[in-house]
């Protein structure tokens, strides 16, 4: 029974980090669409680590964090507003990288209400298949 409960855990171990994997290279390549579309939109990205951008960092909020899913406009509306600070507070302490939080919320409200709403348009076309 101990030897049958170890493979289980390796497996599930193998298993989970290839689907970690893939979510992490998905979410690269999505906010390389949706910069590819947006080029206006900042970057902010994390200095020697150039792939931590702005829009990874929303799209791990939006989809690890709050579990929404990723083409339902509704939902990136309520994670923009909850950066906009109009529904839920963003705790600093559990966001992908803590230092950047406020700045993201800066660079998000310096958007007009057209650029949000492109923003939205841009992502759910990002994430179709």
């Amino acid at each position: 029974m101990k030897k049958l409960t170890t493979i289980l855990l390796l497996i599930s171990a193998l298993f989970f980090g290839r689907a970690t994997a893939f979510a992490a290279s998905r979410t690269v390549e999505v906010a390389q669409k949706v910069y590819a579309q947006f080029p206006a939109l900042p970057r902010s990205e994390v200095a020697g680590n150039p792939e931590n951008t702005l829009i990874r960092r929303m799209i791990q909020y939006h989809t690890r964090l709050q579990g929404r899913p990723e083409q339902s406009r509704l939902d990136w509306q309520l994670t923009l507003s909850d950066y906009l600070g109009y529904n839920i507070n963003i705790d600093p302490t559990s966001y992908p990288e803590r230092s950047l939080l406020e700045a993201d919320k800066a660079a998000l409200d310096a958007l007009t209400r057209d650029q949000r709403s492109q923003l939205i348009r841009v992502l759910i076309q990002a994430f179709q298949p």
